[in-house]
């Protein structure tokens, strides 16, 4: 949807800072709010709704994204959350499977 990630790497730095092992941890929230986001998305489009579907920068609710990441995260840094962030990354982001269904629906190619 988006042409790179450098748009949503600056949007993190903004709505949250923190150490970059924070982000990367930050990362993998947005991604699985953007898979959800999608996938509302094409399912208006499957439903036959007006819906655009675009590259989401800008557009995220960062209230939703911090709410759903663990309290304690914020404010560590890079090794006190190095375990968080393996942890993080090995319960995926559902990303891969909602394009699989837009694409499944047509709403993207």
């Amino acid at each position: 949807m988006c042409k790179d990630n450098l748009g949503t790497l600056k949007e993190i730095q903004a709505e949250v800072g923190g150490s970059s092992g924070f982000q990367k941890i930050v990362s993998q929230y947005v991604s699985r709010w953007d898979a959800q986001e999608a996938r509302r998305l094409c399912s208006a489009y499957a439903a036959g709704e007006p819906v655009a579907i675009t590259c989401l920068n800008g557009q995220r609710d960062w209230s939703q994204i911090k709410a759903s990441i663990p309290p304690d995260y914020f404010g560590l840094g890079n090794q006190q959350l190095a375990q968080a962030n393996a942890a993080e990354r090995e319960k995926g982001t559902g990303y891969r499977e909602a394009m699989a269904y837009c694409r499944d629906v047509g709403a993207i190619q």
